[in-house]
């Protein structure tokens, strides 16, 4: 998990140095915004997998609710 939060701050914008900046309250509320809402769309993302894998259970009536589940999971980023 610490190497996807690492990739996860690179990819807001998020530069070695910069934790520095977060530590003293120099770092942008821009970037923090868009950090928290990669890490949001991750964990949603992990959420909605698992409710997949669920999903893979022989059942219909399970398929139908873990399919569910995980539509409802990713919508919350929609909000």
């Amino acid at each position: 998990m610490t190497q996807d939060i690492i990739a996860i701050a690179r990819e807001a914008g998020i530069k070695s140095g910069d934790i520095y900046k977060l530590t003293v309250g120099h770092m942008s509320i821009e970037t923090l915004e868009r950090f928290e809402a990669l890490v949001r769309a991750d964990e949603r993302e992990a959420c909605a997998l698992v409710c997949i894998n669920i999903a893979n259970k022989p059942s219909n009536v399970i398929l139908g609710v873990a399919i569910n589940c995980a539509t409802a999971i990713r919508a919350r980023g929609q909000a």
